[in-house]
Protein backbone atom coordinates (compact mmCIF):
# COMPACT_ATOMS: atom_id res chain seq x y z
CA UNK A 1 0.00 0.00 0.00
CA UNK A 2 1.34 3.42 -0.97
CA UNK A 3 1.87 5.43 2.22
CA UNK A 4 1.65 8.69 0.29
CA UNK A 5 -1.82 7.78 -1.01
CA UNK A 6 -2.77 6.70 2.50
CA UNK A 7 -1.70 10.09 3.84
CA UNK A 8 -3.76 11.79 1.13
CA UNK A 9 -6.75 9.73 2.22
CA UNK A 10 -6.34 10.52 5.95
CA UNK A 11 -6.24 14.25 5.24
CA UNK A 12 -9.34 13.97 3.07
CA UNK A 13 -11.08 11.88 5.74
CA UNK A 14 -10.35 14.62 8.28
CA UNK A 15 -11.29 17.60 6.09
CA UNK A 16 -14.16 15.89 4.17
CA UNK A 17 -13.54 18.31 1.33
CA UNK A 18 -11.42 17.75 -1.76
CA UNK A 19 -10.80 21.49 -2.00
CA UNK A 20 -9.57 21.84 1.60
CA UNK A 21 -7.60 18.57 1.53
CA UNK A 22 -5.88 19.41 -1.74
CA UNK A 23 -4.94 22.84 -0.36
CA UNK A 24 -3.49 21.31 2.82
CA UNK A 25 -1.55 18.72 0.82
CA UNK A 26 -0.37 21.28 -1.75
CA UNK A 27 -1.91 19.20 -4.55
CA UNK A 28 -4.29 19.98 -7.35
CA UNK A 29 -7.79 18.54 -6.92
CA UNK A 30 -7.39 16.25 -9.97
CA UNK A 31 -4.15 14.87 -8.52
CA UNK A 32 -5.83 14.19 -5.18
CA UNK A 33 -8.77 12.54 -6.92
CA UNK A 34 -6.41 10.27 -8.87
CA UNK A 35 -4.59 9.30 -5.67
CA UNK A 36 -7.84 8.39 -3.86
CA UNK A 37 -9.14 6.51 -6.90
CA UNK A 38 -5.93 4.48 -7.12
CA UNK A 39 -6.22 3.58 -3.43
CA UNK A 40 -9.83 2.48 -3.89
CA UNK A 41 -8.87 0.35 -6.89
CA UNK A 42 -6.03 -1.26 -4.95
CA UNK A 43 -8.34 -2.16 -2.06
CA UNK A 44 -11.35 -2.98 -4.22
CA UNK A 45 -13.53 -0.83 -1.98
CA UNK A 46 -15.35 2.48 -2.20
CA UNK A 47 -13.88 4.77 0.46
CA UNK A 48 -15.40 8.19 -0.30
CA UNK A 49 -18.83 9.34 -1.41
CA UNK A 50 -19.11 12.82 -2.86
CA UNK A 51 -22.06 15.14 -2.23
CA UNK A 52 -22.84 18.78 -2.92
CA UNK A 53 -21.16 20.23 0.16
CA UNK A 54 -18.09 17.94 0.13
CA UNK A 55 -17.78 14.24 0.76
CA UNK A 56 -18.33 11.60 3.42
CA UNK A 57 -16.69 8.33 4.37
CA UNK A 58 -18.20 4.99 3.50
CA UNK A 59 -18.12 2.33 6.26
CA UNK A 60 -14.97 0.93 4.66
CA UNK A 61 -13.50 4.44 4.54
CA UNK A 62 -14.22 5.00 8.22
CA UNK A 63 -12.49 1.73 9.08
CA UNK A 64 -9.45 2.62 7.00
CA UNK A 65 -9.27 6.13 8.47
CA UNK A 66 -9.20 4.63 11.97
CA UNK A 67 -6.36 2.22 11.17
CA UNK A 68 -4.41 4.47 8.82
CA UNK A 69 -3.58 7.07 11.46
CA UNK A 70 -1.74 4.48 13.57
CA UNK A 71 0.05 3.06 10.52
CA UNK A 72 1.24 6.49 9.40
CA UNK A 73 2.34 7.36 12.95
CA UNK A 74 4.32 4.12 13.12
CA UNK A 75 5.89 4.80 9.74
CA UNK A 76 6.84 8.31 10.84
CA UNK A 77 8.37 6.95 14.04
CA UNK A 78 10.31 4.38 12.02
CA UNK A 79 11.72 7.08 9.75
CA UNK A 80 12.60 9.20 12.78
CA UNK A 81 14.31 6.27 14.50
CA UNK A 82 16.32 5.32 11.44
CA UNK A 83 17.49 8.91 10.97
CA UNK A 84 18.30 9.09 14.68
CA UNK A 85 20.26 5.83 14.42
CA UNK A 86 22.25 7.29 11.53
CA UNK A 87 23.11 10.28 13.77
CA UNK A 88 23.93 8.02 16.70
CA UNK A 89 20.76 9.01 18.61
CA UNK A 90 18.27 6.58 20.16
CA UNK A 91 15.06 7.63 18.41
CA UNK A 92 11.52 8.41 19.57
CA UNK A 93 9.24 6.51 21.97
CA UNK A 94 5.53 7.10 22.68
CA UNK A 95 4.00 5.61 25.82
CA UNK A 96 1.16 6.37 28.20
CA UNK A 97 0.08 6.51 31.84
CA UNK A 98 -3.19 6.94 33.69
CA UNK A 99 -3.32 10.13 35.80
CA UNK A 100 -2.28 8.67 39.18
CA UNK A 101 0.79 6.72 38.00
CA UNK A 102 1.60 9.68 35.75
CA UNK A 103 1.69 12.00 38.77
CA UNK A 104 3.69 9.56 40.88
CA UNK A 105 6.06 7.99 38.33
CA UNK A 106 6.52 10.19 35.27
CA UNK A 107 8.77 12.89 36.80
CA UNK A 108 11.28 10.27 37.94
CA UNK A 109 10.90 8.17 34.79
CA UNK A 110 11.32 11.06 32.37
CA UNK A 111 14.17 12.71 34.28
CA UNK A 112 16.01 9.41 34.64
CA UNK A 113 15.58 8.57 30.98
CA UNK A 114 16.84 11.95 29.81
CA UNK A 115 19.88 11.61 32.08
CA UNK A 116 21.00 8.17 30.88
CA UNK A 117 19.46 7.90 27.40
CA UNK A 118 20.74 11.02 25.59
CA UNK A 119 19.33 11.42 22.12
CA UNK A 120 16.03 9.73 22.98
CA UNK A 121 12.90 11.81 22.42
CA UNK A 122 9.81 10.92 24.47
CA UNK A 123 6.08 11.53 24.16
CA UNK A 124 4.10 10.66 27.30
CA UNK A 125 0.32 10.40 26.83
CA UNK A 126 -1.85 10.80 29.96
CA UNK A 127 -5.39 9.39 29.81
CA UNK A 128 -7.78 6.74 31.03
CA UNK A 129 -6.75 3.09 30.90
CA UNK A 130 -9.41 2.36 28.26
CA UNK A 131 -8.17 5.17 26.00
CA UNK A 132 -4.56 4.11 26.43
CA UNK A 133 -5.46 0.48 25.69
CA UNK A 134 -7.07 1.61 22.44
CA UNK A 135 -3.89 3.50 21.53
CA UNK A 136 -1.83 0.41 22.33
CA UNK A 137 -4.01 -1.82 20.15
CA UNK A 138 -3.49 0.66 17.27
CA UNK A 139 0.28 0.72 17.89
CA UNK A 140 0.15 4.43 18.68
CA UNK A 141 2.09 3.81 21.91
CA UNK A 142 4.61 1.17 23.00
CA UNK A 143 3.18 0.53 26.48
CA UNK A 144 1.23 2.20 29.26
CA UNK A 145 0.97 2.19 33.07
CA UNK A 146 -2.29 2.13 35.03
CA UNK A 147 -3.95 0.68 38.13
CA UNK A 148 -4.41 -3.06 37.74
CA UNK A 149 -8.15 -2.89 38.43
CA UNK A 150 -8.63 -0.24 35.73
CA UNK A 151 -6.81 -2.20 33.01
CA UNK A 152 -9.23 -3.62 30.40
CA UNK A 153 -9.54 -7.41 30.54
CA UNK A 154 -8.22 -8.08 27.04
CA UNK A 155 -6.42 -11.33 26.16
CA UNK A 156 -4.30 -9.37 23.69
CA UNK A 157 -2.79 -7.31 26.52
CA UNK A 158 -0.05 -8.45 28.86
CA UNK A 159 0.09 -6.94 32.37
CA UNK A 160 3.32 -6.83 34.39
CA UNK A 161 3.12 -5.84 38.09
CA UNK A 162 5.08 -2.66 38.82
CA UNK A 163 4.45 -1.75 42.45
CA UNK A 164 1.99 -0.29 44.93
CA UNK A 165 1.23 3.19 46.23
CA UNK A 166 -0.82 4.20 49.29
CA UNK A 167 -4.43 5.23 48.75
CA UNK A 168 -6.37 7.52 51.10
CA UNK A 169 -8.80 10.42 51.43
CA UNK A 170 -7.02 13.80 51.35
CA UNK A 171 -8.33 17.06 52.81
CA UNK A 172 -6.90 20.45 53.68
CA UNK A 173 -5.15 20.85 56.99
CA UNK A 174 -7.73 22.05 59.51
CA UNK A 175 -10.67 20.43 57.72
CA UNK A 176 -13.68 20.02 60.07
CA UNK A 177 -13.76 16.24 59.56
CA UNK A 178 -10.26 15.90 61.06
CA UNK A 179 -11.80 16.68 64.48
CA UNK A 180 -14.37 13.89 64.13
CA UNK A 181 -13.66 10.33 65.22
CA UNK A 182 -14.53 7.94 63.80
CA UNK A 183 -15.14 9.32 60.32
CA UNK A 184 -17.67 7.35 58.24
CA UNK A 185 -18.32 7.34 54.52
CA UNK A 186 -21.69 9.04 55.08
CA UNK A 187 -19.85 11.96 56.73
CA UNK A 188 -18.23 12.76 53.39
CA UNK A 189 -21.62 13.40 51.77
CA UNK A 190 -21.83 16.79 53.48
CA UNK A 191 -18.73 18.03 51.65
CA UNK A 192 -17.76 18.51 47.98
CA UNK A 193 -16.12 15.43 46.45
CA UNK A 194 -13.12 15.91 44.14
CA UNK A 195 -11.92 13.07 41.93
CA UNK A 196 -9.93 12.13 38.87
CA UNK A 197 -12.58 10.52 36.71
CA UNK A 198 -10.06 8.63 34.58
CA UNK A 199 -8.92 6.74 37.70
CA UNK A 200 -11.95 6.42 39.96
CA UNK A 201 -15.19 8.02 38.79
CA UNK A 202 -17.96 6.23 36.91
CA UNK A 203 -19.09 8.46 34.00
CA UNK A 204 -22.80 9.00 33.35
CA UNK A 205 -24.05 10.82 30.25
CA UNK A 206 -25.16 14.34 31.10
CA UNK A 207 -24.72 13.79 34.85
CA UNK A 208 -21.88 14.01 37.38
CA UNK A 209 -19.50 11.08 37.72
CA UNK A 210 -20.23 8.80 40.67
CA UNK A 211 -17.75 7.52 43.26
CA UNK A 212 -18.85 5.07 45.98
CA UNK A 213 -22.45 6.13 45.43
CA UNK A 214 -21.67 9.86 45.75
CA UNK A 215 -21.76 12.44 42.94
CA UNK A 216 -18.36 13.90 42.04
CA UNK A 217 -18.55 17.67 42.60
CA UNK A 218 -15.18 18.49 41.04
CA UNK A 219 -13.80 16.27 38.29
CA UNK A 220 -10.33 17.04 37.01
CA UNK A 221 -7.88 14.57 35.50
CA UNK A 222 -4.86 16.45 36.85
CA UNK A 223 -3.81 15.60 40.40
CA UNK A 224 -1.66 18.72 40.75
CA UNK A 225 -4.76 20.85 40.12
CA UNK A 226 -6.90 18.75 42.48
CA UNK A 227 -4.35 18.87 45.29
CA UNK A 228 -4.08 22.64 44.94
CA UNK A 229 -7.89 22.89 44.89
CA UNK A 230 -8.61 20.86 48.02
CA UNK A 231 -5.98 22.88 49.89
CA UNK A 232 -8.21 25.92 49.30
CA UNK A 233 -11.68 24.53 50.12
CA UNK A 234 -13.62 21.92 52.10
CA UNK A 235 -13.56 19.25 49.37
CA UNK A 236 -12.39 15.69 50.04
CA UNK A 237 -10.37 13.78 47.44
CA UNK A 238 -9.52 10.10 46.96
CA UNK A 239 -5.87 10.01 45.93
CA UNK A 240 -2.45 8.90 47.11
CA UNK A 241 -0.76 10.48 50.15
CA UNK A 242 2.46 10.18 48.12
CA UNK A 243 1.25 13.25 46.22
CA UNK A 244 1.63 15.40 49.34
CA UNK A 245 4.89 17.32 49.34
CA UNK A 246 6.61 18.77 52.42
CA UNK A 247 4.87 22.01 53.30
CA UNK A 248 1.60 21.22 51.50
CA UNK A 249 -1.35 22.21 53.73
CA UNK A 250 -2.96 18.78 53.35
CA UNK A 251 -3.79 15.87 55.62
CA UNK A 252 -4.93 12.27 55.37
CA UNK A 253 -8.52 11.72 56.53
CA UNK A 254 -9.08 8.20 57.96
CA UNK A 255 -12.46 6.86 56.83
CA UNK A 256 -13.39 3.65 58.58
CA UNK A 257 -16.07 2.11 56.37
CA UNK A 258 -15.28 3.06 52.76
CA UNK A 259 -14.38 -0.52 51.86
CA UNK A 260 -11.27 0.59 49.97
CA UNK A 261 -7.85 -1.04 50.36
CA UNK A 262 -4.95 0.99 51.62
CA UNK A 263 -2.88 0.64 48.46
CA UNK A 264 -3.30 0.76 44.69
CA UNK A 265 -1.43 -1.70 42.48
CA UNK A 266 0.14 -0.47 39.22
CA UNK A 267 0.83 -2.58 36.13
CA UNK A 268 2.83 -2.04 32.94
CA UNK A 269 0.70 -3.04 29.94
CA UNK A 270 2.03 -4.24 26.58
CA UNK A 271 0.63 -6.02 23.54
CA UNK A 272 1.18 -9.76 23.57
CA UNK A 273 3.31 -10.87 20.65
CA UNK A 274 4.79 -7.44 19.95
CA UNK A 275 8.51 -7.36 20.61
CA UNK A 276 9.59 -3.98 22.01
CA UNK A 277 12.40 -2.14 20.33
CA UNK A 278 15.68 -2.03 22.29
CA UNK A 279 15.01 1.61 23.13
CA UNK A 280 11.47 0.85 24.35
CA UNK A 281 12.86 -2.02 26.45
CA UNK A 282 15.32 0.39 28.07
CA UNK A 283 12.53 2.85 28.80
CA UNK A 284 10.43 0.10 30.39
CA UNK A 285 13.42 -0.75 32.58
CA UNK A 286 13.43 2.86 33.75
CA UNK A 287 9.70 2.58 34.48
CA UNK A 288 10.45 -0.43 36.70
CA UNK A 289 13.15 1.53 38.52
CA UNK A 290 10.82 4.51 39.00
CA UNK A 291 8.11 2.21 40.39
CA UNK A 292 10.45 0.35 42.73
CA UNK A 293 10.14 3.09 45.32
CA UNK A 294 6.36 2.65 45.35
CA UNK A 295 6.49 -1.11 45.99
CA UNK A 296 4.09 -2.17 48.72
CA UNK A 297 3.74 -5.24 50.89
CA UNK A 298 3.07 -8.60 49.28
CA UNK A 299 -0.60 -9.29 48.78
CA UNK A 300 -1.67 -5.65 48.49
CA UNK A 301 -4.92 -5.44 46.57
CA UNK A 302 -5.92 -3.05 43.81
CA UNK A 303 -8.74 -0.54 43.91
CA UNK A 304 -12.15 -1.91 42.93
CA UNK A 305 -13.13 -1.95 39.26
CA UNK A 306 -14.80 1.31 38.26
CA UNK A 307 -17.98 -0.54 37.29
CA UNK A 308 -18.32 -1.91 40.82
CA UNK A 309 -18.10 1.47 42.45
Amino acid sequence: MDLRALRHFTVLARRLSFVAAAEELHLTQPALSRSIRALEEELGLRLIERHRSGCRLTPAGALLAHDAAALLAQAAAMRHNMRAHARGDLGHIRFGAAPLPASLLLPSLLAGSVAVLPGLTLAAMVGSASDLADRLRRDSIEFFICAEAQCPRDPALEREPLGDAPLAWLVRAGHPLLDRSPVRLDDLRSYPLASVGADFGVPRDGEPDMLLGMPVTIRCDDYAVLVATIARCEAVCLASPSLIRPGDPLAVLPVGDDGLPGRVHFVLVRRIGRRPSPTAAMLMDHARVAAAGLAGPNGARAIPDADSQ
